[in-house]
């Protein structure tokens, strides 16, 4: 049977989370999809729980064991080999909604559409607490030329909402880097900007679980992977040179993500790092690569950090003091 949903699970190192998110699939239309689990060049036991799926469905479940090239590259490896007509990426500590996963088949079966957003819950551990995250009103739903609709998001749309045509992303060479964290921004923008038209839905998929502790978005993880972050910055700064016959609205809206991303990866994730004098001239020398490449991008990142504006009207001279006040605001 030829498959609607390639669903790309990038694992490493899950075992405590891996049976749960699996079994978040077995919905009775399991036979439409195409899971491919990606064991990053795990040492656990996530490879060997991921193998007893295969084996129990050998139509449905595919298990790749790769060398550790980071998340971007669990992503590449299932674009090379996916089937499916759409793409859609889970973590493999996150779950879906089971019950909800028909009505998604439904929508993918009966659309040739380039995007397909759901709403996505927030789970956070520590908090006990689920959260809905609706980034379109309510009040929009099924198929849109994106540029209609684009500029009436709430927030940014993440991967934990969208799922692609295949074939729109593999037909663009969409590639995200390797060996690198925080590359699911390069995932949820790269195929926006090629995209002519979304479907969007009323009803949850995906489950983002917050709260775990070797997660690259807690205050430790920030600290040891910033340097990606600023990494990454840079990947998207220069797509967004190169993008072209992208709609105005469209473009407007990548340029207004890849503001809020710049300016975060320098006060969220360089300035919680170690203040030191090594850092700052890193964070001066990607402020400046920035204002070169893209001055568009640089200008609209004041309005997205108060603290980075405070920090170039000092010339960076105030690096100190606010790197001290960022740090101990994730400490609380």
């Amino acid at each position: 049977m030829n498959k609607l949903l390639t669903i790309s699970v990038a694992a490493y190192n899950v075992e405590r989370y891996i049976e749960n998110t699996l079994n978040s699939l077995l919905t009775e239309d399991i036979d439409k999809l195409e899971i491919i689990v990606q064991d990053d060049g795990g040492n656990d036991g996530t490879a060997e729980i991921a193998q007893r799926y295969q084996e129990k469905y050998p139509d449905s479940v595919r298990l790749v064991r790769k060398e550790n090239g980071g998340y971007g590259s669990t992503i590449n490896s299932s674009l090379m080999i996916a089937t499916g007509k759409y793409f859609k990426q889970l973590d493999g500590d996150d779950w879906f909604e089971t019950d909800n996963i028909n009505q998604l088949l439904s929508v993918l079966e009966n659309n040739d559409i380039d995007v397909i957003y759901t709403p996505h819950y927030e789970v956070h551990e520590y908090k006990s607490k689920k959260i809905l995250r609706r980034e379109f009103p309510e009040n929009l739903k099924g198929s849109y030329a994106l540029k209609e609709v684009i500029g009436l998001k709430r927030w940014r749309l993440v991967m934990h909402s969208l799922c692609f045509r295949t074939e729109l992303l593999t037909s663009n060479n969409i590639r995200l880097l390797e060996k690198c964290f925080y590359t699911d921004s390069e995932y949820s923008l790269y195929p926006l900007a090629y995209a002519k038209d979304i479907y969007i839905c009323d009803f949850p998929i995906y489950n983002y679980r917050l709260g775990v502790e070797a997660q690259s978005v807690s205050a430790e993880g920030r600290r040891k992977h910033y340097k990606d972050h600023l990494e990454v910055d840079k990947r998207l700064v220069s797509f967004y040179r190169s993008a072209k016959r992208v709609d105005k609205q469209v473009k407007e809206y990548v340029r207004d993500c890849i503001s809020d991303i710049c300016a975060s990866g320098i006060t969220d994730y360089a300035m919680v790092a170690v203040p030191d004098k090594g850092v700052k001239r890193e964070i001066i020398s990607h402020d400046i690569y920035i204002k070169r490449a893209a001055n568009d991008i640089y200008v609209d990142m004041k309005r997205k950090s108060k603290v980075l504006n405070i920090l170039r009207k000092s010339n960076y001279r105030l690096y100190g003091i606010l790197a001290r006040y960022k740090i101990w605001r994730y400490r609380k």
